[in-house]
């Protein structure tokens, strides 16, 4: 069974109970007062029936005229900038002052969402951007995942086989899909025999990882220019790869793991190694419970430029927090690295 058949099957549940659940993901918020807010809203829906006459205009001003009454905003107050295929994925702005009252319906009022779609259900909802100079045309909403065991979030409990290495269910993870194929069919084709692993990043240097692709640097292990990977999600996560920021807006902690998908050959027996970030004191503290600390880190030589055939980063991996990460219960290993300490991180 594969990530996509679970979300099928959580989708599925949801419409045999009746409900209207969707997830929707908060991202980082300009004032709303003053610069619109953007929102995606994918729909279970034939984006074909988005193409007809006079071009879908008729269907889009139909929807914009339902959601805006449900939102309880002006007509004019939501613009609908494109319609993408897949399922039918709407990209559009609320403008100002009436992004805050959009923010509070969907913090409070989730039990309706139901009410937006005329044309499909809502199977997930984005508000407001992760601040990343990358072109919306890279993003795949249709891909995106809530991994969570709650309504709505996609679970699995037992690990998921990646030509033979585990694929653990990234619980308390959001993942926005980058676009690496046209259709799934054609990513399962080109990698569903690779490996899953993470790259744990700042969010100012993901923009150029997404246009450049990953690149070498000097580390462990092995001289000259190496890539840096983990199977563990909560390893990439630390602050030493992924420093969390805090938004002043919503008062959230943020932070960004890159999802990746890497050829097997790439990953050889003798550069998978053990971690290298607890102190001498604490290397029996386990970081993972999924894994051993001996395989935290895979080293792939890249003295010359390594393809993207052969590694794709897939998902910008973000966790969302009220509180400092550092007081997660997955977390709690922080408190053993070789490293500043945990709590003086500088936001």
């Amino acid at each position: 069974m594969d990530e996509h058949k679970y979300d099928r099957d959580r989708r599925k549940t949801n419409t045999d109970r009746h409900t209207s659940i969707a997830p929707v993901i908060f991202g980082s918020i300009d004032d709303t007062s003053t610069q619109p807010l953007p929102i995606t809203v994918t729909l279970d829906d034939d984006f074909e029936s988005w193409k007809g006459l006079n071009n879908g205009a008729t269907k889009k001003a139909d929807y914009i005229a339902h959601i805006c009454k449900q939102l309880n905003i002006p007509r004019d107050a939501f613009i609908i900038e494109r319609v993408e295929f897949g399922s039918a994925v709407v990209f559009g702005i609320v403008c100002p002052p009436y992004g805050k009252l959009v923010m509070n319906y969907f913090s409070v009022d989730d039990a309706e969402l139901g009410n937006l779609s005329r044309h499909g259900k809502i199977t997930m909802i984005t508000l407001g951007r992760f601040g990343l100079n990358v072109k919306d045309q890279v993003l795949f909403p249709q891909w995106n995942r809530v991994y969570s065991r709650q309504p709505g979030g996609t679970y699995w409990n037992d690990p998921l086989d990646r030509a033979g290495k585990p694929y653990y269910c990234p619980v308390g993870w959001t993942r926005f899909a980058i676009k690496v194929t046209n259709t799934q069919e054609e990513f399962d084709q080109r990698y569903s025999d690779y490996h899953v692993a993470y790259h744990g990043t700042k969010s100012a240097v993901a923009s150029d990882i997404l246009n450049n692709g990953l690149r070498g640097s000097t580390g462990c292990y092995r001289e000259g220019l190496n890539i840096y990977l983990s199977p563990s999600i909560e390893y990439a996560a630390h602050p030493r790869y992924a420093k969390p920021w805090k938004h002043n807006e919503t008062g959230k902690y943020y932070q960004m793991v890159l999802q990746c998908r890497v050829n097997p050959r790439l990953v050889e027996a003798d550069l998978i190694k053990p971690e290298t970030v607890l102190a001498k004191n604490a290397k029996t503290s386990q970081i993972d419970p999924n894994f051993s600390n001996d395989e935290l880190e895979w080293i792939l030589p890249a003295d010359k430029p390594v393809s993207r055939h052969d590694l794709i980063c897939y998902g910008l991996m973000i966790r969302i927090t009220y509180d400092d990460p550092a007081g997660l219960p997955s977390s709690e290993w922080w408190k053993h690295v070789y490293w500043e300490p945990f709590h003086k991180i500088d936001y």
